[in-house]
């Protein structure tokens, strides 16, 4: 098998199981916006693609049109806006998995919190705490226990979300330009 890929059958059996022992990563995954989580597809026979980028959801919605041995590269993209569009614009630090190494229940438990803490951070910025709220819980489709497990880690991303936010803006607010009432270019 190649790298990077995994066939539609192991995929459906891991994301059943995967909703199974550990639902509440698949439901925010399956909530996941295309740009942090997505998955793509490939014929077996000559590798033409056969999917573009789709949600989660959007791949269980047309599962059953893939054939069992066609491939998939299911990718996750917890890099900061700032990473994303400055330092990494190519994609190289782009989290694509692997069938052999990543499709565990525990690998997914080690990159849900990764998301969390990403996906914790990039509501801060937009001026919103994700919080585990009535309304996540329906979008998402979460249970009591579900929601009893994520609130914590939310709160703990939140926090830490915060913290980076209020460091960034130290750091800003005492640039000499910064604090000038006047147009920064006027001196020059």
């Amino acid at each position: 098998m190649k790298d990077n890929i995994v066939t539609t059958d192991r995929l459906i059996a891991f994301l059943d199981e995967l909703r199974c022992c550990k639902h509440y990563i698949f439901a925010m995954l399956k909530d996941a916006d295309i740009t942090d989580f997505y998955i793509f597809g490939r014929s077996s026979r000559g590798g033409d693609a056969i999917a573009d980028d789709m949600t989660l959801a959007q791949f269980l919605a047309r599962s059953r049109n893939f054939k069992a041995d066609d491939v998939f590269t299911v990718c996750f993209d917890i890099r900061s806006k700032y990473e994303r569009e400055y330092i990494d614009p190519d994609k190289v630090n782009l989290i694509a998995l692997d069938e052999a190494d990543d499709f565990s229940v525990e690998e997914f438990e080690r990159l849900f919190e990764a998301y969390v803490c990403y996906l914790c951070e990039k509501c801060a910025r937009k001026g919103d705490l994700l919080r585990v709220s009535s309304e996540l819980v329906m979008r998402c489709d979460l249970t009591p226990g579900d929601a009893e497990i994520l609130a914590p880690m939310v709160e703990r991303y939140n926090e830490r979300a915060v913290d980076i936010l209020r460091k960034e803006y130290d750091a800003l607010k005492d640039l000499p330009f910064i604090n000038r009432c006047s147009d920064p270019r006027a001196d020059m």
